[in-house]
């Protein structure tokens, strides 16, 4: 597995947060930073590490979610995270217990981010892309979910966003057709647009 630069930066950038300081780490020196960090609350980020969170998690911290955060999570069941932006791909892939989740403020959905889990709602505010048109993954491959909205902020409906999922009913706040490629791999699926823009 190739380490990119931007990566070793974040995780830097994570050390520091956690510490208070401006220390600079190479490579070499990043594991006993981490170890040494200052104790803090840590129990959430620690079973979100470990897998073992479970219940409901609310988080008004973090500004996105990357690949693979919660990936077998597999008791967590709901999940509030008031300022994340951006949903990347695979980020709860496979939390079987998660049922419903709240993201008011995220504009970017990556295709598989919610892939395998025990999803039957969700709700976005501020919703600009789901998924890609460039990706044959959908948003929420084998979950039960059976009906979405979408807010009026969309702009952009990959076409696959919805393959080889259950939903049925895509509620779409805006005027018909104003986003291309309905029902945008969801087969069967009605689309009711509930929009004037």
């Amino acid at each position: 597995v190739l380490v990119t630069e931007s990566y070793l930066t974040d995780i830097s950038n994570a050390i520091r947060s956690k510490n208070g300081d401006s220390t600079k780490y190479k490579p070499s020196e990043m594991a006993a930073a981490i170890k040494n960090i200052k104790t803090q609350d840590n129990t959430a980020v620690n079973s979100i590490i470990d897998r073992t969170i479970s219940g409901d998690y609310t988080n008004n911290e973090a500004t996105s979610v990357g690949k693979y955060a919660f990936t077998f999570c597999f008791n967590l069941k709901t999940v509030t995270m008031t300022n994340a932006t951006d949903i990347n791909s695979n980020a709860f892939y496979d939390c079987t217990g998660l049922i419903s989740a709240n993201f008011p403020n995220v504009k970017t959905v990556s295709s598989s981010a919610f892939n395998s889990s025990g999803l039957t709602s969700i709700t976005f505010n501020n919703l600009v892309k789901l998924g890609s048109n460039s990706d044959y993954s959908g948003v929420f491959e084998n979950t039960p979910m059976t009906s979405i909205s979408i807010p009026s902020t969309i702009k952009t409906i990959g076409l696959y966003a919805f393959s080889y999922s259950s939903i049925k009913t895509i509620i779409v706040n805006r005027k018909k057709d104003a986003i291309s490629g309905a029902p945008w791999g969801a087969t069967g699926a009605t689309v009711n647009w509930t929009g004037t823009t």
